[in-house]
């Protein structure tokens, strides 16, 4: 079972993923803002968030960094969307232990 900080952490990584996950990447201007919001993501985790970091995937950075393949591969973009519903779902699980 997650110490109650873990379980802390846990959970707001996922609510910050789902904002991050919620901003529209359709167009090529959508991706300034995307990887904006995108970077203090990253800041976070590996500041505040740095306990439960090294715990989450390495597609995580994927996510974080490949806007401009989303824009062009409408599979690809799927596949990420995909994972990052279900990290956000285990994240939150695990919060609630």
């Amino acid at each position: 079972m997650p110490s109650l900080k873990r379980k802390e952490l846990f959970g707001a990584v996922a609510s910050d993923l789902k904002i991050l996950s919620a901003l529209p990447l359709i167009k090529k201007e959508d991706s300034e803002i995307w990887d904006d919001e995108a970077a203090k993501f990253r800041s976070k985790l590996y500041s505040i968030y740095s306990e439960v970091s090294d715990e989450l995937p390495h597609e995580l950075e994927h996510y974080l960094t490949d806007t401009d393949i989303r824009l062009k591969d409408s599979g690809y973009k799927e596949r990420q969307e995909k994972f990052i519903r279900s990290l956000i779902s285990k994240l939150e699980t695990e919060s609630q232990k």
